[in-house]
This record gives C-alpha cells, sequence and structure tokens, in this order.
C-alpha cells in the first residue's frame, strides 16, 4: 500500500490528524505514507477510543482517521462519541469492514467519509480533500455500489415519490412482499407492481433487486 504513489492533496495542509487503529505497524506505516506526501501533516496516535477521547481533549485533532474494530471495541460508537465532544471534527472510518450495514451505521454516527484498506492509496488523499470541502466521500469500490444511494441525498430521491410510492417502498424495505403489501394497503397486486415499476424509474435503479436492495438499506439508515 504504502509503495505506490498518490497525487498530493491541496488541501490539507499544516492538519493534525487523529489516528485511531490498535495495530502500532499499520498506524506508523499510515503515518509515514501520508508525511511523505504531505510533510506538514502532523500525526497522533491512539489505539483504544479511551486514548482516542483523552487525546483530543490534549490536541484536538483537525481530523480523525478511526478503525472499525479495536480490540474489541468499537469504532463506529467512537466515531459517535468524538463527534458528541466535538460536532465540527471530520472523522473518516478507514477500515477492512466494507458491509452495507457497517458502512450506513459509520455515516449514521457521523462519519464524514468511509476508505476501505485495501483501496488504492490515492484514495485517502481524495477522501482528506473532500472532508476539507465538507463533502461526503465512500471508497471507490463502495461508489460502485448503487445501494448506498442512500447516502447521497435519499430523502430528496424520495421527495420524487408519491406517499403512497414512498409507503410502498419503505415495506419493502421492512421485507414486505409484493402480495403482503397490496393486502395491507387494500390494493391490487397489479397496483403495487404499477408502485414499484414507478419507484424504479425515479430513483434510477436498475432492477427490482436493486431496488429492493436500496429499500432495505434506507430503512437502516433511517432506523439505525
Amino acid at each position: 500500500m504504502i509503495m505506490e504513489k498518490a497525487p498530493k492533496p491541496a488541501s490539507v495542509a499544516k492538519k493534525l490528524i487523529l489516528l485511531v487503529d490498535d495495530h502500532p505497524i499499520f498506524r506508523h506505516g499510515l503515518e509515514a505514507f501520508l508525511m511523505k506526501h504531505q510533510p506538514e501533516l502532523v500525526c497522533i496516535h491512539a489505539d483504544t477510543p479511551l486514548a482516542a477521547l483523552e487525546s483530543i481533549d490534549d490536541s484536538p485533532p483537525e481530523i480523525a482517521m478511526v478503525d472499525v474494530s479495536l480490540a474489541g471495541a468499537s469504532g463506529i460508537e467512537l466515531v459517535a462519541r468524538l463527534k458528541a465532544k466535538v460536532p465540527h471534527l471530520p472523522v473518516m472510518v478507514l477500515s477492512m469492514h466494507d458491509e452495507p450495514s457497517c458502512v450506513l451505521r459509520a455515516f449514521k454516527a457521523g462519519a464524514q467519509a468511509y476508505v476501505i484498506k485495501t483501496d488504492p492509496p490515492r484514495e485517502l488523499f481524495d477522501a482528506l480533500n473532500a472532508m476539507v470541502a465538507g463533502k461526503i466521500f465512500l471508497s471507490a469500490r463502495l461508489r460502485q455500489n448503487p445501494i448506498f444511494k442512500v447516502l447521497s441525498g435519499a430523502e430528496s430521491m424520495m421527495g420524487h415519490l408519491t406517499d403512497r410510492e414512498a409507503e410502498v417502498l419503505l415495506m419493502m424495505g421492512r421485507g414486505h412482499s409484493t402480495a403482503s403489501i397490496a393486502q395491507a394497503l387494500s390494493l391490487s397486486v397489479k397496483t403495487v407492481e404499477t408502485h414499484q415499476a414507478h419507484i424504479k424509474d425515479k430513483l434510477g435503479l436498475s432492477s427490482g433487486r436493486e431496488m429492493v436492495q436500496f429499500a432495505i438499506n434506507l430503512v437502516t439508515y433511517r432506523e439505525i
């Protein structure tokens, strides 16, 4: 990972970065890589949630990079605690975990970026620059998955649906079949299928399966 070249970021100079990971070799390798391409960066280390929370009292960082698994502790819970203490702190999750539920929970906790550890190194700098600009950033691998559309304006996307279409979509996300939706809403199966076709077209989803996954993730994101 650290042998590859990455573009020099334009807007993260002189930033104090908190690295939270329970693997010392990874933390120091990450620090060396970051400073090789941006010498002005200053890294502080923490291997547990407690150490991370204590460090922000002593040396408030401008960016935090947090792993999901921290020797039995939850990095996602740490994200929420960091944001509670420093609401405007940009937090990146840097992890091997790419499960949709994990990613959604991280953003729900307050993360602004999610990068997979096996991604190309330039992803780190793209993520840092996006965070500095106040934007949400998803790993390249995750960006290819349409189910993460829930992170980029899901509520505004829902605004394109009628009330009935939104109701059908949310019921799909809670595991209802087309037949059970029809029964619950006193509609015909054909009418529900028409609503589903309109939902798929309005949200730009390519298949029924993709629509169901979007619905599941939308409900998960709302109810986390």
